[in-house]
């Protein structure tokens, strides 16, 4: 089968001709489970498996799988491939997914061919064989634990690969997207969702993490199950703080960042989500994540594909970097932030920066959004600035 491919490097950078061309909708109110995340502060040794599968969505694990929550995971999950363009023919596709094994569960109770599940995380893959094995040993679904940037999954195996909330935290988004993206058949689809530059949650979310140590990880995950969980770890806040804070990847690129490293390893772009407007920075209207949807269009050695330059983490956006902000509000923000963080760094207040962290998460989490795409509020930069310049007035 043949497949067409652009016919110049000027129609792979420009999503606008890319939608002419494709004649691509553009879902802008999909409901997401995204429960937090941030770049920077890795320990050099690649920890998210740990984090994950006992700090955050962890510490929730049956929640989260239960059969009410699995009800409403097959639902969103479903609205997904529906959007993919996948829904209607799911039945005669090999699925590969990766993560907490919620959206892999989904498409095999939705009548995958076939599902092959993979996560970095030892125990989330322990927990998720143990469920499969008691309560849905018919299904045809296989899972295993691997880290996608260290072992490729076989090429050219899945008609279908759904990496939701996933490729932000590869400790090298390039490597580890793709393998994933060699994973995919000709003709066959990829979606991916990424964590996105520019946005205002993750210009919070740096901060904090600029404010963080990776040993405190034990002392925050019980300190925040108090003040939001009444003491009990096994809440949705912890997980969400645990997520945003200690996460030891979050690699933020814009959506055009990852529409040309997928164009140049011969996808196009057959769907979006909440990534209009398709800009590299919006503080107020960009979703803090989207989706894209590709289409692999050319039958190519992905592998021998030079991405040395792409999606490196080198390259990823630091959200509290004067040459990325130009709005004066944020301006001043970061001004204020870097003056904090300097006199954090030499004053002996661990419970004013731990209080600090936690207020300003406060201004983050408004901002998932609701089924119509709208924020739950506006971003309020008066808010934080008033935060900041308090927690300075306290080490006067």
């Amino acid at each position: 089968m043949l497949f067409s491919a652009f016919s110049s490097k000027k129609n792979c950078n420009s999503i606008t001709a890319i939608r002419q061309r494709a004649n691509t909708p553009n879902y802008g109110s999909r409901s997401t489970q995204m429960l937090g995340s941030i770049n920077g502060n890795n320990t050099g040794t690649n920890e998210t498996g740990t984090v994950y599968g006992n700090f955050s969505f962890g510490n929730i694990y049956d929640q989260l799988l239960n059969e009410d929550a699995m009800r409403e995971m097959q639902g969103i999950v479903g609205t997904d491939l529906k959007i993919a363009g996948v829904l209607d023919n799911i039945s005669d596709l090999d699925v590969m997914d990766v993560g907490t094994g919620r959206q892999a569960l989904s498409m095999a109770l939705l009548k995958a061919k076939s599902v092959e599940h993979f996560d970095i995380s030892q125990e989330h893959v322990d927990r998720f064989n143990s469920l499969l094995r008691h309560r849905y040993s018919d299904l045809p679904i296989v899972s295993q634990q691997r880290d996608l940037c260290l072992t490729a999954p076989p090429a050219d195996r899945y008609d279908f690969v759904y990496l939701s909330g996933i490729v932000h935290h590869f400790s090298n988004t390039a490597i580890g997207l793709k393998n994933c993206a060699a994973a995919v058949r000709p003709g066959g689809t990829i979606w991916v969702y990424f964590y996105r530059s520019g946005t205002f949650k993750w210009l919070i979310c740096y901060m904090i993490r600029q404010l963080m140590e990776t040993n405190e990880r034990e002392l925050y995950y019980h300190a925040s199950a108090q003040i939001l969980g009444n003491g009990d770890v096994s809440n949705l806040g912890t997980s969400r703080v645990m997520d945003d804070f200690f996460a030891p990847y979050i690699h933020l690129y814009s959506p055009n960042e990852y529409l040309e490293f997928m164009c140049s390893l011969g996808f196009e772009i057959s769907a979006t989500s909440h990534c209009d407007p398709f800009s590299d920075i919006n503080l107020d209207l960009a979703h803090h994540s989207g989706v894209i949807v590709f289409r692999r269009v050319e039958e190519k050695d992905i592998q021998s594909v030079d991405t040395a330059r792409m999606l490196q983490p080198e390259s990823a956006n630091d959200q509290i970097s004067f040459s990325l902000q130009n709005d004066p509000r944020v301006i001043e923000i970061i001004s204020l932030f870097q003056d904090l963080k300097a006199r954090l760094a030499v004053a002996d207040n661990p419970v004013l920066r731990f209080a600090t962290c936690m207020g300003l998460h406060k201004f983050s989490a408004p901002q998932y959004y609701e089924m119509t795409g709208v924020p739950k509020q506006a971003p309020d930069y008066v808010g934080v600035n008033r935060m900041l310049a308090s927690a300075l007035d306290h080490l006067n």
